[in-house]
């Protein structure tokens, strides 16, 4: 897989409607703190009511999202997952599995929900981001 730049990164963290409204130096936290992450095809990115840790942003390949084994969506590039749970809304709902070679940046849950104690606006639109996930 070919290096991401943190330019590259900066970018579209900052292209991205949950970010968007972050300031400059807490989008560059999200840089600083976040980690990247590959996983093969065939890996678990997030377990099915398991303690997920992070907010994924997948950066290449593609991932499917199951909800007791049954294929409920298709996670792509520069989409998120793990927003359920980040949000604190409840523990995963769904099992995330990588349909291919992935990347993705992965954010502390921590990190995320200090950043919504912080900004009220990037707090609300975690949530709305969730709620769209569950409601499809």
């Amino acid at each position: 897989m070919p290096q991401t730049s943190h330019d590259d990164l900066s970018s579209m963290i900052a292209s991205l409607p949950l970010f968007a409204q972050l300031p400059p130096e807490q989008r560059e936290r999200l840089l600083h703190e976040g980690r990247m992450m590959e996983f093969a095809a065939s890996e678990t990115l997030i377990g099915e009511d398991e303690d997920n840790p992070h907010l994924f942003l997948v950066l290449e390949g593609s991932a499917s999202a199951l909800i007791n084994g049954t294929p409920v969506g298709t996670i792509s590039a520069s989409e998120l997952a793990g927003e359920i749970s980040s949000a604190g809304i409840s523990p995963p709902v769904a099992t995330v599995i990588a349909n291919e070679d992935l990347k993705a940046i992965a954010f502390p849950v921590g990190l995320i929900r200090d950043l919504a104690d912080r900004q009220q606006d990037f707090a609300a639109a975690l949530r709305q981001t969730a709620f769209r996930r569950i409601s499809g």
